[in-house]
C-alpha cells in the first residue's frame, strides 16, 4: 500500500488494511508525500507483485504506467483527473463516475464503498472516512453528497449538534479554546493564557464556574452574544459563520466524545510532520501511538501559531507584499514549507482580508528549493489558482500542482527574485481584468 501523506491518506490505508487483515492477506504500507522516479524504482524493484495508491495517483498515472504489465495495478483517488492520462490497472476516482471529489467525496470516503460492496462495512469505517473528508476540507458548514450519506451511515458511532463552531470548544475549558484558537487567530491573546482571561473578562465573560473554568455550555445566552460579537471581526462571516453544526465521536480509546475536526487534526499534524504510520496506529485504536500523536500535536500546533504571530508582526513589511486583490508572502525560512498551505488556509479565515483576495507564499525547503503555495480568501472562483501557477512559474521553470482552489509548486531556489516578479507580474495582469467576486 502506497498512501499519500495527509489525513484522508492515513484513513484511506486505515480502511483498507482493515479488509486485508479481516482477510489474513499481508501487506507492506509506505506514506509518502509524492510519486517520485525514486519511488517509482523501489516499486520496481520490490517483491510485492500486487500494489495499491491511495490518494495519490491523479497527474502520476503515465509515470505509475511504468510498472504494468509487471505488477498488478490499483489506483484510489479522489483528486480531478487529466483528461489525456492513460489508466493503467484498476483506477477508481469518484470524478469519472460523475460525481464531485473536491466536495463530496474523499479518498477514504470512496475506500468505504467499496468495503461497502464487498459486504465490510462498519459504522466505525463511516466516521474514519468522514476524518478523511475534514482532512480535505470537505466540511464546509456542512457535509455534501456521499459524504451527506456517510453522516447517515455512522449512526450511534457520530452525534450532531448545533452549536458554536469554535475547534476544541466541547473538550476543552473556554480559556483553553481560546488560548490555542488558530481559527480565529487572536492576535495578542491566542497562544497567552493570561491575555485569553483579560479578554473575556473585558467584554464581560467570567471566566469561573465555581472553583473552576468554565466551559462553553456553562455560558449565559448573554455570555454567549458577547462572545460572538468579540470574535466576529476575526470571522469573515461574522457571527452567523461561528454556529453550525458539530460532529462529535466515541474516541475508540478514551470512549468519550470527541470532536470529528479534532480527530483529523491530530491525523493532519502527524502527515505534516511526516509521522504518518503514528497516525496509521491512531485510526488502529493503539493507545501509545494516540499519546504520541498528542505530543507530535502539541509540536505542530506551537509551529502553527509561531507562523502566524510571524505573519502578523511582519504584516506591512517588504516580506508580505499587499496589492489589490492578492498578497504574496516570502516566509523565506521562517516558516516550515511543510504546512505552509495550512498557514495559508488560516490567514484566509482570519478576515485580515476581503473575501476573494489570493494568498501566496513561498518558504525554502530542507533542500534547499522554493515552496509555493496558494490559497483564496473565502470561496472565489473567478479565476483558476492552478492556471495562475501554471502561468507564473513558466517564467522560471518548476513543477505545479493542485487544483483550481488550492495550488503549488516547487522551484528552484536560485529563481527567488525572478519568482516574485513573475508572481506579482501576473496576479496584477489577471486581476486587472478579472473582478473575484465575495462568496
Amino acid at each position: 500500500l502506497v498512501g499519500s501523506l495527509s489525513a484522508d491518506g492515513i484513513t484511506a490505508c486505515t480502511l483498507l488494511s482493515s479488509y486485508l487483515r479481516s482477510r489474513t492477506i499481508p501487506f507492506t504500507l509506505n506514506f509518502v508525500r509524492s510519486i517520485t522516479d525514486t519511488l517509482l524504482a523501489e516499486l520496481h524493484e520490490c517483491e510485492e507483485q500486487i500494489i495499491a495508491f491511495l490518494d495519490l495517483g491523479v497527474g502520476k498515472l503515465k509515470h505509475i504506467s511504468s510498472l504494468h504489465p509487471t505488477k498488478t495495478l490499483f489506483i484510489f483517488d479522489h483528486h480531478v483527473p487529466h483528461a489525456e492520462e492513460h489508466t493503467p490497472g484498476t483506477y477508481l476516482n469518484p470524478h469519472l463516475e460523475g460525481l464531485d471529489g473536491t466536495t463530496e467525496i474523499s479518498t477514504a470516503g470512496v475506500m468505504y464503498f467499496l468495503l461497502k460492496a464487498l459486504g465490510c462495512a462498519h459504522q466505525r469505517y463511516a466516521v474514519l472516512a468522514l476524518v478523511g473528508a475534514v482532512g480535505d476540507a470537505q466540511e464546509r458548514g456542512e457535509f455534501l453528497g456521499l459524504n451527506k450519506q456517510l453522516v447517515r451511515e455512522c449512526g450511534d458511532y457520530l452525534q450532531t449538534v448545533t452549536g458554536i463552531t469554535l475547534f476544541g470548544a466541547y473538550t476543552k475549558p473556554l480559556v483553553k479554546v481560546l488560548e490555542r484558537s488558530l481559527n480565529p487567530f487572536l492576535p495578542g491573546v491566542t497562544g497567552n493564557q493570561d491575555a485569553v482571561i483579560r479578554f473575556l473578562e473585558r467584554n464581560g465573560i467570567s471566566v469561573l464556574h465555581g472553583r473552576r473554568q468554565k466551559w462553553l455550555h456553562q455560558l449565559s445566552p448573554l455570555e454567549v452574544d458577547r462572545l460572538l460579537e468579540a470574535l466576529a471581526p476575526r470571522v469573515p462571516s461574522g457571527k452567523e459563520g461561528m454556529i453550525g453544526p458539530v460532529y462529535l465521536i466515541k474516541d475508540p480509546i478514551e470512549g468519550t466524545l470527541y470532536d470529528l475536526r479534532e480527530y483529523s487534526a491530530l491525523l493532519n499534524a502527524c502527515a505534516r510532520s511526516g509521522r504518518g504510520a503514528v497516525g496509521f496506529g491512531v485510526c488502529a485504536g493503539d493507545e501509545r501511538c494516540f499519546s504520541l500523536a498528542r505530543s507530535i500535536s502539541e509540536n505542530y500546533h506551537r509551529s502553527l501559531l509561531n507562523a502566524l504571530v510571524w505573519f502578523f508582526h511582519h504584516k506591512g513589511t517588504e516580506k508580505i507584499v499587499e496589492k489589490e486583490g492578492y498578497v504574496i508572502i516570502n516566509a523565506e525560512g521562517y516558516i516550515s514549507d511543510q504546512f505552509l498551505g495550512t498557514v495559508l488556509s488560516l490567514i484566509s479565515r482570519s478576515g485580515v482580508y476581503p473575501e476573494g483576495t489570493i494568498l501566496v507564499a513561498l518558504a525554502y525547503t530542507l533542500g534547499g528549493d522554493l515552496h509555493v503555495s496558494s490559497r483564496f480568501c473565502g470561496k472565489g472562483k473567478a479565476v483558476d489558482l492552478k492556471e495562475l501557477l501554471d502561468r507564473a512559474i513558466s517564467f522560471v521553470g518548476g513543477e505545479v500542482g493542485g487544483h483550481s482552489l488550492a495550488a503549488g509548486a516547487h522551484v528552484k531556489a536560485d529563481k527567488e527574485e525572478e519568482l516574485l516578479r513573475a508572481l506579482d507580474n501576473v496576479f496584477s495582469e489577471v486581476l486587472s481584468t478579472v473582478k473575484i467576486p465575495p462568496s
